[in-house]
């Protein structure tokens, strides 16, 4: 039976885990490990929300806004992410996990009305049902790494998302049409 590429890469996976488990073990290699909480800023990754949301503003295109719009999350900031990953790296205790998060959650809601804020842009909103098994709040607790590290998350979600936007402006604004060939 052959087996398919996801099962080949999870071993792949467990191995090199296994390998970094013994090096520490054996004292010989640091490894601390960061648990990073939904980054977000420039370059994100076009499939996570808040590049959804603003691209879909941007184009004037609708967005679905899963429930009520009420739940909450609490997401980094990539340049707070670079800064905890430097800690961690330089001052980490050897085993230690930190989760990486940032300061303040805020609402769905609240979020496309800064989005529409930012872009002076109303969002194109489709209510759907509620998502099975979605949560209503998180919020990644970086006590651990406060404590152990000093780290304070500094970007506020505002100032983020309008690096963001003024990104993904940029980068629409800059988009190459192809026209359609034709057969003629």
């Amino acid at each position: 039976m052959q087996r398919n590429l996801m099962d080949r890469f999870i071993d792949g996976i467990e191995l090199v885990a296994a390998i970094f488990v013994g090096l520490v073990a054996a004292d010989t290699f640091l490894i601390v490990v960061l648990r990073y909480f939904s980054v977000y800023g420039p370059r994100q990754r076009p499939d996570m929300g808040y590049h959804t949301f603003i691209r879909r503003v941007l184009r004037g295109e609708p967005l679905v806004v899963f429930g009520d719009g009420e739940q909450t999350r609490g997401n980094t900031y990539v340049d707070d992410c670079v800064t905890a990953t430097v800690l961690a790296a330089t001052h980490g205790r050897r085993g230690d996990v930190y989760n990486v998060g940032g300061g303040e959650a805020r609402s769905v809601r609240w979020v496309i009305a800064t989005i529409e804020e930012l872009t002076d842009r109303r969002a194109l909103i489709e209510h759907a049902p509620r998502r099975t098994g979605d949560q209503q709040h998180t919020m990644a607790d970086v006590s651990h790494l406060r404590h152990d590290l000093g780290f304070e998350p500094r970007t506020p979600l505002r100032d983020g998302l309008a690096a963001q936007v003024a990104w993904q402006r940029g980068q629409i604004e800059n988009e190459v049409r192809v026209p359609m060939l034709t057969r003629g």
